[in-house]
Order: structure tokens, then sequence, then C-alpha cells
């Protein structure tokens, strides 16, 4: 016997479940775009400057971190914020202690959502 389905948006209508979906569809395709956009118009001519020699190693890698940098949170933050995000904490005295002594959390599996999710939070 199978499990019975849950619905998608709990309490919601199939036109608020559908509406929902295609609003957060459509948000991830915008996030998608600008960050093609940020990449392509402000990555590929720092690329070109790098490889003509113009741009050094040192200052290619430092803008490119900082267009990383920019980036990421655009496409993180705005889903992490909208769609009403948690994270749980087992410990929370810990947490305090740590962030008190400037402490390095460290995840128990290697992604980088760890580290964008650090970023909003």
């Amino acid at each position: 016997s199978s499990l019975p389905r849950k619905p998608l948006v709990d309490d919601a209508g199939l036109l608020k479940t559908l509406y929902i979906m295609a609003y957060s569809h459509l948000s991830v395709t915008f996030l998608c775009l600008n960050v093609m956009f940020d990449l392509s118009v402000l990555g590929v001519p720092a690329l070109i400057l790098h490889a003509l020699g113009i741009l050094s190693d040192k200052n290619f890698t430092r803008y490119t971190t900082v267009l990383i940098d920019w980036t990421t949170p655009i496409v993180c933050a705005a889903p992490v914020v909208f769609s009403g995000t948690q994270l749980y904490c087992n410990d929370i005295n810990l947490l305090i202690e740590s962030k008190e002594k400037n402490s390095l959390f460290l995840a128990n599996h290697g992604s980088r959502i760890d580290w964008m999710i650090a970023m909003v939070c």
C-alpha cells in the first residue's frame, strides 16, 4: 500500500497551489538570468583582460572573488528568506558560546549550501 500524497502547499486549493508553483519557478528563473547576466557582462570582460595580460593574476582573483561574493547572496538570500526556511540547532547554548568566541562550525557533509546559508543567517 502506498502512503497518501501530501499537498504541495498546506491548506491551499488548486489555484493557490498553481500560483505559488508558477511564482516559485519564475523567481528561480529570474535569479538564474540575473546571475548569467552578471557573470557574462562583468565576468567575460575580466577574463579577456586577464588573458591579454592587462589584468594581473592577483587583481583577476580579487575581482572574481568580489563578483562571486556579490552573486551568491542574490541567488540564495531571496529563496531562503521568502520560502520561510528554518534552521534547527540542537544546542542553542553551544551556538551562543561559539559565536562569542568566533568559532568555526563545520558541517558533517561537504556542500556549498552550508556556506550560502551561513551568509544569509
